[in-house]
């Protein structure tokens, strides 16, 4: 009888907990305290640990984001543990992707809106080697020289290996989820200009102001997401998006999205390429596809 009382006042603790989010962390963490308490008896000594905390920030950070629809997990991916790691982990590795993701999102919509816009620098024409602005932004991609590309995906894949492995990562204890970590020397010396927090901005702010631009960006980032997307569906589907439709800004796009280096067969290019510069191979009279 009693280990049914147990059960059901799990029960009720769990789907109260799921279905309610509070804004404040620690009323939900004493909450969530005395229903265990209540679970396994008035004197048992009841530690929740830091796991519960780190979920109340972040359900509390979603309301803030967001306190219309509040904390939304439908998959449940912040009860997981990925890789075997801890539940910590696993929601510091979700808010991080997160906010990478919009990052990247954020730039490559206000990018898509410039080169939609033929906006160019001067000397980007053509004659320069540059596509020309009058093809839609996947296009451009699309034509654009594939060694630029490997270099852009070089620099990339650096900062990864330099965010995974320096300093504290964000999935430890001490790790900040969205941080970008400076480039300083082991004696702490600063040695090029951070990411992160160029301007150091964020170091004048107090604590309340600095989390309210985080929602702000989260949201930015998810909204920017979701407008990508939409260009990406209209480019391919005329229609699918009536305004983007009606307003005419979306080019039509045949190519493939997914596949980074579609136009160029790589590996023939770039023997092509070393033939043609120590003249063993036939001379290329234009190597662009324009």
């Amino acid at each position: 009888m009693k280990a049914s009382k147990i059960i059901l006042h799990l029960a009720g603790l769990c789907c109260t907990s799921a279905i309610i989010t509070s804004r404040n962390g620690l009323e939900h963490r004493e909450a969530l305290k005395r229903g265990l308490t209540v679970a396994a008896g008035k004197d048992a000594q009841v530690d929740i640990g830091e796991i519960s905390v780190i979920r109340t920030n972040l359900e509390d950070f979603a309301v803030e984001c967001n306190p219309t629809i509040k904390f939304f997990d439908p998959l449940g991916l912040s009860t997981q543990n990925f890789w075997g790691t801890s539940n910590d982990a696993t929601i510091s590795f979700l808010q991080h992707a997160e906010m990478k993701h919009g990052r990247i999102a954020m730039l490559s919509f206000v990018g898509y809106c410039v080169q939609a816009s033929h906006i160019h620098f001067p000397w980007a024409t053509p004659e320069n080697g540059f596509p020309p602005s009058e093809l839609s932004p996947p296009e451009q991609w699309e034509v654009f020289d594939p060694i630029g590309k490997l270099q852009i995906f070089a620099f990339v894949f650096l900062m990864e290996v330099w965010s995974e492995y320096s300093g504290d990562h964000y999935m430890t204890t001490g790790g900040k989820p969205g941080s970008f970590p400076s480039f300083r020397s082991k004696t702490g010396e600063k040695i090029w200009l951070d990411f992160w927090d160029p301007l150091e901005m964020t170091s004048k702010m107090s604590p309340v102001v600095r989390r309210q631009k985080l929602a702000k960006e989260v949201n930015n980032g998810r909204l920017a997401m979701l407008g990508l997307f939409g260009f990406f569906v209209e480019s391919k589907i005329p229609g699918a998006l009536p305004v983007l439709d009606y307003l005419g800004v979306v080019q039509h796009y045949d190519g493939q999205y997914l596949l980074p280096f579609n136009y160029w067969d790589v590996i023939t290019y770039n023997v092509d390429r070393t033939q043609f510069m120590s003249g063993t191979g036939a001379a290329i009279p234009t190597i662009t596809p324009w």
